[in-house]
């Protein structure tokens, strides 16, 4: 059996006692981990060692700013989603604490249901953004081994092509090689440079899948230009 993963975390920073603790009943409730902390430094510290998925934090605060704590967290990890919280409402505010990296902004006094309702918007964007950069991941290790595949791939007959060139070189220049030995040399040539022309088409063919803006008619086209048939 796969073990069930671990509750998403989330950690309230806020200097009001009965604050920290009601949002920290409503996660727990949601199924959530909570972690509260009564100001910024305690909270980055917080934040530095658990690696939550959620920050949430009050702007008005002791010593280190709510605006300050948003840039802060970014730099410890930009994924991390931030819902800034204050009764102090004000559109340059939630401008600047948007600009700063904030997702989202609450005005106090808000209900339980305006928590959870952020939250769970909150984390399913987190949600979606890691699975696409695991996504964009895997892609861009596929490309890399597929890459020094190919590259093998094309290198391995273009080095055989390039040896029975440089005997045929060789040959032309003795009168008594027999005709059928210079043909035998020129096949294999020809049969290699078949094989280029295949592992192109299917090189070509795949990015055609991928990005959907090849035509057949451009593949064959592009393969044929570049291996010529004598």
């Amino acid at each position: 059996m796969t073990e069930a993963a671990a509750p998403e975390m989330v950690v309230v920073i806020d200097d009001d006692y009965t604050m920290r603790l009601s949002c920290g009943k409503i996660l727990t409730k949601m199924g959530l981990r909570a972690e509260i902390f009564e100001d910024g430094a305690r909270g980055l510290d917080g934040v530095a060692t658990a690696k939550p998925d959620m920050v949430i934090v009050d702007l008005k605060m002791p010593g280190i700013s709510g605006m300050e704590v948003i840039s802060r967290v970014h730099e410890i990890d930009p994924q991390i989603i931030i819902v800034v919280i204050t009764g102090y409402a004000t559109i340059d505010t939630a401008v600047e604490a948007v600009r700063r990296g904030a997702y989202d902004f609450l005005p106090k006094p808000f209900s339980p249901d305006e928590l959870r309702l952020i939250v769970n918007r909150g984390l399913e964007r987190r949600r979606l953004a890691m699975e696409s950069q695991q996504h964009e991941i895997e892609q861009t290790m596929l490309k890399r081994r597929f890459v020094t595949f190919v590259s093998h791939q094309l290198r391995t007959p273009l080095v055989a092509i390039h040896q029975y060139l440089d005997v045929l070189k060789h040959l032309d220049q003795e009168d008594d090689v027999p005709r059928f030995r210079r043909r035998e040399w020129l096949d294999r040539c020809l049969t290699r440079i078949e094989e280029l022309q295949n592992l192109i088409t299917d090189w070509l063919t795949l990015a055609q899948v991928e990005g959907g803006t090849l035509s057949k008619e451009r593949i064959r086209s592009t393969s044929i230009a570049l291996f010529p048939i004598f």
